[in-house]
This record gives C-alpha cells, structure tokens and sequence, in this order.
C-alpha cells in the first residue's frame, strides 16, 4: 500500500522535539511506500509555498514532470532566501520562538473554549501546531454558523470541509495563530454562542 504522509506541522512541536514520521520507520525509502512531503509555509510564511518530497525512486521522474507541467517554475528569489535562513541558523532560532508562542496561543484559546462554549463541547489537546479541532453537540450545523460569523468578520473552518463525505458537520477547526488579544477573545465569545444556537 502506497501511503502520502503530508508532514506540515511536524517542526512545530512544543516540546522541541519532532514527533516521529513515517518515513523515519519505513526499512528502505528508496524503494519504500512512503511518500513523504513538507512545506514551510506553516512554519515560516504561508506566501512561501515552499515545500519538498521525499519519494521512492519508482516515483521521482514522474512527480519531476508533474510538477514541471504544474507550475513550470518555482520562485527563486524566495527558495534563495530560505536556503540563507535554513543555512545560517535563522530556522532553528525562530522554530524555537514560535514553537513556545504557539504553545502557550493554543492554552488560551483552549481555556477560552471551556469558559465559553457549550456544556459538552470537546477540544483536541495538540502536542505541536496551531490549529485546534473542536467538537460541539451533535446536530449543530457548522456550515451554517460559518456563514453567519463571516458577516461579523470572525472566520472559521466547518468541519465538512476536511470530509469528502460531509462528515464532521458538527464540528469546527480553529486557527489559534492571531495573537490573542481582546478582539480575539470577544470573537472566541461570539463563536461559543453561536455553538449554543445563540
């Protein structure tokens, strides 16, 4: 079984120790399963899009010319700059900085959540990253209460949109990288509400 491993998040543990991946196991990744990809633009800058592939050999010639026909080129000017960042130190420094940011964000917006959403709700509890998934009461339609923060200018995920099969319409994917402040938590306030049919 060919197995695609997208490890976005995997630098941003909190503990500064990088959770292990599939292809840190797989015996020969030469001619392995695994196809692993990367990116730093969850870990550096989202207008980056500058990402990699580790692949078995069978696959390289083909993802070369997808790739190719995809985008014909990539940037230099940015893959320059990130290989001066990468070679000088600057990536582990700021991993360091952001690893303990996004740490203690994710505590704030999880404390906000259980002092703001409805009885009952559940909240992942991430080793790394920024994101959180949380799950409200069966029957609440994610989708709907999307569109209506929208025109209050608070943005979130539905959950239907990680679902090729509109699963998870109850539940909604928070980013907790805004650093918070008390814009961030009035929003968090209003998105409890709206989890509560309010």
């Amino acid at each position: 079984m060919l197995l695609i491993e997208d490890d976005i998040y995997g630098d941003l543990g909190f503990n500064g120790a990088r959770p292990p991946n599939l292809l840190s196991i797989e015996p020969e990744p030469a001619n392995g399963n695994v196809i692993y990809c990367a990116s730093f633009s969850k870990t550096v800058a989202q207008g980056l899009r500058i990402g990699w592939m580790v692949l078995p050999e069978r696959f390289f010639r083909r993802a070369e010319y997808l790739k190719y026909v995809a985008n014909l080129a990539a940037p230099t000017l940015p893959q320059l700059a990130l290989a001066d960042f990468l070679t000088h130190g600057g990536y582990e420094r700021y991993l360091r900085q952001v690893q303990t940011r996004y740490a203690r964000q994710i505590d704030l917006f999880s404390h906000a959540i259980s002092q703001h959403f409805p009885a009952g709700t559940r909240v992942t509890q991430p080793k790394g990253g920024f994101v959180l998934w949380v799950e409200l009461a069966a029957g609440t339609d994610t989708l709907l209460m999307t569109q209506d923060l929208l025109k209050q200018g608070i943005s979130i995920a539905p959950g239907q949109i990680f679902s090729a099969t509109q699963k998870y319409r109850n539940c909604i994917r928070l980013s907790c990288a805004q650093p918070w402040t008390a814009e961030v938590e009035a929003a968090m306030v209003k998105v409890g509400r709206h989890g509560d049919g309010k």
